[in-house]
C-alpha cells in the first residue's frame, strides 16, 4: 500500500537496478548502457568485457522498469515516458554528472532518443543499437504495418508470448544473455510491446535532436526499416553504419559498439568503427 501511495498517487518515479561496470573516481565521461525489451544490464557483457573500454570512462548499466531487477508493478504503462522518468531519476541518485552518453539497444534505443529529446542538457551524445524507428501510426509505410501487425499478434494471442519465453528460445540464443521473461513478466512484456514499441514517436524525436548520434543496425535484423535510417544518415548530426549482424549484439558487434563509445567517451563521435 505504501509503494502505490508513493509511486502512483504521488507519482515518484521508481528507481531502476544499476550495475556499474566500472567506476573511476574521477570519469571524464559516464556511459549509460540501457537494455532492449525482455532483456537486462547482463546483456551488455558482450560490449564491455575484457576490459574494452577506456578505464577514464565510467560505465554503468540499468534494468528497465519491468525487467531484470527493478521493480515490476504491474499497475503501470509500460510506454517511453515511464521507463524515462525513472532512467532520470535513477542518475540523479547515482549522483551522474558531466558528459553522459546514452548506449541504448532496441527499446533501449527508444528510450535513449526521448531521454536526449526532453533532457537535452544533460545528454552529450548517443549511440544507438539496432533501433526500431518507425512512424507514427497514420504515417507509416506498408513494411511498418506489417511490422506492428505482427507485434499485435504476438500480444493478442499470449501462447506466442510463452514462445518467446521459452527454453527453446534461450537454447538457441535467439536473445541477448540476460534476456528472461517468464510468467512473472510476461504481461509487462506485452504491454511494453505495445505501449513503447507500437505506440512510437522516436523517429520524429531523433529528428529534432541537435547533439551526435550514432546508430549500428545489422543487415540481417528483421525490425529494422531501413529506408527509414538512410533518411536519417543524411541530417549532419546523425551517423549511420550497418554491420554484418542480427538484431542481437554478439561478439562482433559487442566490439564495434565498444570502439564507438570509447570515440564518443574522448570527444571523437564520428572516427571509423
Amino acid at each position: 500500500m505504501f509503494d502505490r501511495l508513493i509511486h502512483r498517487w504521488l507519482r515518484v518515479p521508481y528507481k531502476l537496478y544499476v550495475h556499474d561496470f566500472q567506476r573511476p573516481k574521477h570519469p571524464l565521461a559516464t556511459v549509460v548502457l540501457i537494455h532492449g525489451i525482455g532483456s537486462s544490464s547482463a546483456m551488455w557483457q558482450r560490449v564491455v568485457g575484457r576490459r574494452r573500454i577506456n578505464k577514464t570512462t565510467r560505465v554503468l548499466a540499468v534494468d528497465l522498469l519491468g525487467f531484470g531487477n527493478s521493480p515490476r508493478p504491474h499497475w503501470k504503462t509500460y510506454d517511453v515516458k515511464t521507463q524515462v522518468d525513472s532512467l532520470v531519476a535513477t542518475l540523479a541518485q547515482q549522483k551522474v554528472d558531466g558528459r553522459i552518453i546514452l548506449v541504448g539497444h532496441s527499446l533501449g534505443a527508444l528510450v535513449a532518443v526521448h531521454t536526449a529529446r526532453y533532457y537535452p542538457s544533460l545528454i552529450d551524445s548517443l549511440i544507438l543499437c539496432s533501433p526500431p524507428l518507425y512512424h507514427q501510426q497514420g504515417k507509416d509505410r506498408l513494411a511498418e504495418r506489417q511490422l506492428r501487425a505482427l507485434y499485435q499478434k504476438i500480444i493478442d494471442k499470449p501462447a506466442l508470448g510463452k514462445v518467446i519465453a521459452s527454453d527453446f528460445a534461450k537454447k538457441y540464443k535467439l536473445f541477448n544473455p540476460g534476456f528472461l521473461v517468464d510468467e512473472s513478466n510476461l504481461q509487462i512484456f506485452l504491454d511494453t510491446l505495445d505501449a513503447a514499441i507500437i505506440n512510437q514517436k522516436a523517429l520524429t524525436e531523433i529528428a529534432e535532436l541537435t547533439m551526435p548520434v550514432e546508430i549500428f543496425y545489422g543487415q540481417f535484423d528483421p525490425v529494422i526499416i531501413n529506408k527509414n535510417l538512410r533518411k536519417l544518415a543524411k541530417q549532419k548530426h546523425i551517423a549511420v553504419t550497418k554491420i554484418l549482424a542480427s538484431h542481437e549484439i554478439d561478439k562482433r558487434y559487442g566490439q564495434v559498439v565498444a570502439q564507438a563509445i570509447n570515440r564518443h567517451a574522448i570527444g571523437d563521435d564520428y572516427g571509423q568503427a
